[in-house]
């Protein structure tokens, strides 16, 4: 009987030591939904039900709207910026272009007889994208400008001096046209025709009859062509 008695205290001691021990991989803490880690609060309590520490930064996903001029994603890089909107087809416009045309005049019998001879009028102008909003086209996905310049010009001026700049309007219909609009005497924009794509220019051409008070003058054909240089 001695030593049973003596046994229940050494029992209970056991006991005690058993839950002052920590807790095993088969046994949960009652504040705790899985073991506990070095990435617990106080209570033990931080871990899901996966053993992932829900203190842990989670990121944020991609960027994803890459036009609203905002920082989704908080990683400092705004819409197209950030490579997670480079296959965006708007991230993959271009912001500057090569451009050169010209206007190619010829003259009608009647005109001819009038003194008017057959010219060419050559331009060139490097675009960059026109953030004025005020200048923008509001039907276009970008405005470009530039200062236009003349190698080559055998067509007479008359009262109207040549133009020191330029502004297109571009709407990139699809990968292989762009339409271009232009301004006119009121700022009003208008389209001019679609740019179809050959190698890495876009290449707009049309010609128009020359109407002189009610007179057939002739035919203007003009050419635009327009090739991305890059950011």
């Amino acid at each position: 009987m001695a030593a049973r008695l003596l046994s229940f205290p050494l029992l209970l001691l056991f006991l005690a030591g058993l839950t002052a021990c920590p807790v095993s991989s088969g046994n949960r803490g009652s504040d705790d939904d899985d073991l506990v880690s070095a990435n617990d609060d106080d209570s033990g309590s931080d871990d899901d039900d996966d053993g992932d520490d829900d203190d842990a930064t989670t990121p944020p996903p991609p960027e994803s709207e890459c036009q609203d001029g905002l920082d989704n994603d908080s990683d400092g890089l705004t819409d197209c910026e950030d490579p997670d909107c480079a296959a965006v087809v708007e991230c993959t416009w271009p912001t500057a272009l090569q451009h050169s045309g010209s206007f190619d005049y010829e003259a009608s019998l009647l005109a001819e007889l009038g003194g008017y001879d057959d010219c060419v009028t050559q331009f060139t102008a490097p675009l960059v994208q026109e953030l004025v909003e005020a200048m923008e086209c509001p039907t276009c996905d970008r405005t470009f400008t530039g200062p236009m310049s003349y190698p080559s010009d055998n067509c007479p001026a008359g009262d109207e001096p040549r133009p020191t700049s330029v502004s297109y309007g571009l709407v990139f219909f699809n990968a292989l046209q762009w339409e271009v609009f232009v301004q006119d005497a009121q700022q009003v924009w208008s389209s001019v025709g679609f740019a179809g794509q050959a190698g890495e220019d876009y290449t707009l051409t049309r010609t128009d009859e020359v109407d002189v008070d009610g007179t057939d003058a002739g035919d203007l054909t003009t050419t635009l062509t327009f090739s991305p240089s890059g950011d």
